[in-house]
């Protein structure tokens, strides 16, 4: 998956052409999650969640959000990913390229299969067009064009990123205080009970 550097407060930073890097020693299966991600540059990245069947690939440039086992927003290119790209619906959803500073947040309910991610503490766009899962592990289209944002994933989610070489982040997952308030998000597509949202740190206990 490409070389990445790894830093005491959770600094990832690019050391080949993609490398990606995730939270190795979690697999989330129910509940509510949450994680941020500070920018420390502001190049092409893609954060977000992958299951446990994601595989990068550093020489082709696949990072997260390249397969169907991965979900990646990219703030520089203004896309979500998920096998492909899925620019923003509308001019409404679409804001200036992220910087450096700004603080990536990443949220996922595993138990109503919905996703959102915030900038700033701010939802960025409706998630769009996921897929499923088939009975054999594969993925299929979703069928039911009214929960088109809904999703499927093999055994489990973890946090996970890909960034180009040169690019830097640092990861919260809880181990520190969030610099915005998982117990205070909000969503314009989904029913996020606030009160039930973890820290994916939370996890461990």
């Amino acid at each position: 998956r490409g070389k990445v550097g790894l830093g005491d407060t959770g600094e990832v930073q690019g050391l080949s052409n993609y490398g990606s890097a995730g939270v190795a020693w979690v697999t989330l299966s129910k509940g509510q999650w949450y994680y941020e991600v500070e920018l420390l540059s502001d190049g092409i990245m893609q954060i977000g969640w992958c299951d446990t069947l994601f595989i990068g690939d550093d020489n082709e440039g696949d990072g997260v959000g390249d397969d169907l086992h991965s979900w990646g927003y990219d703030g520089k290119r203004q896309q979500f990913w998920h096998g492909k790209s899925y620019p923003f619906k509308s001019d409404e959803e679409k804001s200036s390229s992220w910087k450096i500073g700004d603080v990536i947040g990443c949220y996922v309910d595993l138990d109503e299969h919905i996703m959102s991610f915030y900038l700033n503490g701010i939802e960025i766009a409706e998630v769009p067009d996921m897929k499923k899962h088939d009975n054999n592990g594969g993925y299929s289209s979703s069928s039911n064009n009214n929960n088109n944002t809904k999703f499927q994933y093999q055994d489990g989610l973890y946090p996970a990123l890909s960034l180009e070489e040169g690019n830097m982040v640092r990861v919260n997952v809880g181990q520190r205080k969030f610099k915005y308030d998982m117990k205070n998000l909000k969503s314009k597509f989904h029913n996020i009970k606030n009160n039930m949202v973890k820290s994916v740190w939370e996890s461990r206990s």
